[in-house]
């Protein structure tokens, strides 16, 4: 407090004596910063009866005529008193000789100016003047005693320092490229031959001291002093790393902020020990104007642990974490989640809890779905997927391997049944599969899956491009809805005379027996329900009709995203002479709905000049918003 305020009156006085408790190293510090940084000569002078301390306090004046400064006087605006520099330094050993200059209360009796010379001209002033002096001359020449010692700490200090960064660095390097730290059994011993891996830490450590002989003695002295101060452990490691990752997220959230607007991308999966965790991801877009550049980012904050799963509890973490980082809720300005209920439903999912929270934080599904599990089970030169219940590319890898090669895999059941090296459990297995592949419906909805799936995998591939935007996909989902809608007809009929053919080659029956069953009320005895064909062809046109309306269900959000945002990302459109009314409307809307953001006569205005530059650089018309966004920074 007394360094960084310079007010003497922050001096640790006794509160019996009124004597200064001055350390040595404090009284070393103040000597060396001079008194006058401590003088508060501007300060504004407290007044007391009616008096109070003038700036000629700061001089005295010799018989001759000239002035002097009186370096050791100084005020302190928190005692609203004056001390003597050297005094409260340098205390006398004599209770009789004191003054209040150097006692705690200081000297505020400004009617007695005559005190002040007194106290110059006493032998214990005098005494303790000499003393600041003489400490200050050893300083300034470096002739303490104590000056080597302090040498020695300043190099001790340097070298920790510099050991430390070079641990730092490499902690750093590993964590960056996500390898392992620690090994099985972590020994600086050479001689240790049960230590086959120490780790990529301490592995890295001994490399870099092979070229560095200051890491080369600290691993040495660590080594031949155990249990010595050597920051090698797994604790200072994990402390590193926390530092280095709290600094990197207090940096993203600077961006985030510097930025103003974000969007939230959440997800909740379980860690190893089956504990809920949400991943809270933050998209906004980093506009540098020093550098003129534009990047659109996705930023990983950490996890968040879940006690819970529904909607009520993960909007409460969910406003809380933000609270913490000092991120407004009022300015999120869209939500991504996955399809889940508890995260996407219109009536009490998530989105629409945040949405009542700030009505402009849109709510945009997730094109991203996970990763595939492939089966380490190869023959004749493919190999067979796993049907993965997240991930529509996964359903057509899975039929499409079966689809191209259905012949050899009837031929590799076959061959396990009559193995008779295999077990029996096995040669069960293969032969329930085999009388399951052997079947008109399987073989019917194999090629009809194939011919759907193949149309919704390109599709999907499409949303899953780090490019795509919701507007192009609201015009593919669209058009995959009108083609779904188109072949519903021909993709039934091709898919069972395909299936007929190969039934016949096969030898499989198509037309099987049909079960009694209970005859209902106003049923004839003939009948029976439909045939085979007339059955699978319902089945194929239900699930085409269920698809349909699950995608309009599902996407309808994008089109009412498509309508607000739409007309943004044509950019040929947007800056077209005849559909200047058409903008101006578009502009309208979305001021509507972004009351706090946007004036929709300024977009306009704006939409119309930067359409004015471009016409005079034909060669920087943008393609896209990103670029049309770089082109208005720039």
């Amino acid at each position: 407090m007394l360094l960084d305020s310079h007010d003497f009156g922050y001096i640790d006085f006794d509160s019996i004596t009124g004597l200064s408790n001055v350390a040595d190293n404090l009284r070393m510090e103040l000597i060396s910063r001079g008194p006058e940084v401590f003088q508060k000569k501007d300060a504004n002078f407290a007044v007391s009866a009616g008096r109070s301390m003038t700036l000629t306090w700061f001089k005295r004046s010799l018989p001759n005529g000239k002035e002097v400064n009186r370096s050791w006087l100084l005020y302190s605006p928190s005692k609203k008193s004056v001390y003597c520099f050297c005094c409260v330094l340098f205390t006398s050993t004599s209770s009789n000789s004191r003054s209040s200059f150097e006692l705690s209360s200081g000297f505020c009796n400004w009617r007695h100016t005559e005190r002040l010379r007194d106290h110059e001209n006493s032998p214990s002033h005098r005494i303790s003047f000499t003393k600041w002096k003489e400490l200050e001359h050893r300083i300034s020449q470096g002739m303490l005693i104590d000056m080597e010692v302090e040498k020695q700490i300043q190099h001790e200090k340097q070298k920790w320092r510099e050991v430390l960064k070079r641990i730092l660095a490499c902690i750093k390097f590993l964590a960056s490229q996500n390898l392992a730290l620690r090994g099985h059994c972590e020994s600086l011993a050479e001689d240790d031959t049960e230590c086959y891996n120490i780790g990529n830490f301490l592995a890295t450590m001994k490399l870099i001291a092979q070229f560095d002989p200051l890491l080369s003695s600290h691993l040495q002295h660590s080594k031949n002093v155990p249990g010595s101060v050597s920051y090698l452990s797994p604790r200072i490691q994990n402390e590193f790393i926390s530092l280095l990752a709290s600094t990197v997220r207090k940096q993203i959230l600077c961006d985030i902020r510097r930025n103003k607007y974000y969007g939230l991308m959440l997800d909740s999966t379980p860690d190893l020990a089956h504990r809920e965790q949400l991943s809270e991801v933050i998209r906004f877009v980093d506009v540098n104007f020093k550098t003129k550049k534009v990047t659109i980012k996705e930023s990983f904050l950490g996890f968040i642990q879940l006690h819970a799963k529904d909607a009520a509890t993960l909007e409460n973490v969910i406003v809380e974490q933000l609270q913490a980082d000092n991120l407004p809720i009022a300015d999120c300005r869209s939500q991504c989640y996955d399809n889940a209920a508890v995260m996407a439903g219109e009536l009490s999912g998530l989105q629409q809890r945040i949405a009542i929270r700030n009505p402009q934080a849109s709510f945009c599904f997730n094109c991203s779905m996970g990763e595939n599990e492939r089966i380490a089970w190869n023959y004749i030169g493919i190999t067979l997927k796993r049907e993965c219940p997240t991930r529509w590319s996964a359903r057509q890898d899975a039929v499409n391997a079966i689809h191209e090669q259905f012949d050899g895999f009837l031929q590799l059941l076959e061959n396990l049944y009559e193995d008779g090296t295999q077990t029996s459990e096995t040669q069960n297995d293969a032969y329930s599969l085999l009388q399951n592949v052997m079947n008109f419906n399987f073989i019917t909805l194999l090629d009809f899956w194939h011919a759907v799936l193949s149309k919704i995998d390109r599709i999907q591939k499409r949303l899953q491009d780090p490019s795509m935007n919701f507007h192009d996909a609201a015009l593919d989902l669209e058009g995959l809805q009108q083609r779904l809608s188109s072949i519903r007809e021909d993709v039934c009929i091709t898919a069972v005379n395909a299936a007929k053919v190969l039934c016949e080659k096969l030898g499989i029956r198509i037309e099987e027996r049909i079960k009694r069953r209970k005859q209902m009320p106003g049923e004839n005895a003939g009948d029976a329900g439909l045939a085979a064909v007339e059955e699978i062809t319902r089945i194929m046109k239900s699930v085409i009709d269920r698809l349909i309306q699950e995608m309009t269900t599902r996407f309808g959000r994008l089109e009412t995203l498509d309508e607000k945002f739409g007309f943004l990302f044509n950019i040929s459109k947007l800056f077209a002479n005849d559909t200047s009314n058409d903008i101006q409307q578009h502009c309208a809307t979305l001021a509507d709905f972004y009351k706090t953001d946007i004036d929709g006569t300024e977009l306009f205005v704006e939409i119309s000049d930067c359409s004015m530059l471009l016409k005079t650089r034909p060669d920087a018309t943008p393609s896209s918003p990103l670029e049309l966004l770089s082109f208005i920074i720039s």
